[in-house]
């Protein structure tokens, strides 16, 4: 994605070609997958995944100038374990540039 459009670009812009490129691979892709965690009949907060692929596999998209942390991991895990599915995905599609 980068090499198409380059940096500093908003992540709803990354998010839609990652969807894109997704979909033109032959898989099925659902953005911002809503996930309710419900307990004893009671809705106690939402979710929004990224994107779920083929209905099991969460991809979790980042676009941060930083090195991903024990916070954007945690993210994918409670979306894991909100929903059982068994695979999870965190990406950073943010080019770091180098410096002189």
């Amino acid at each position: 994605m980068h090499n198409k459009i380059g940096p500093r670009h908003k992540e709803s812009v990354y998010q839609a070609m990652l969807a894109g490129a997704l979909v033109a691979a032959g898989l099925s892709v659902e953005r911002e997958h809503k996930v309710e965690i419900v307990v004893e009949d009671k809705v106690h907060g939402l979710l929004y995944i990224d994107h779920l692929v083929e209905g099991r596999v969460i991809v979790e998209r980042k676009a941060l100038a930083h090195l991903l942390t024990n916070d954007e991991l945690a993210q994918v895990m409670t979306y894991l374990a909100a929903t059982g599915f068994p695979v999870g995905l965190l990406l950073n599609l943010k080019v770091f540039e180098q410096r002189r």
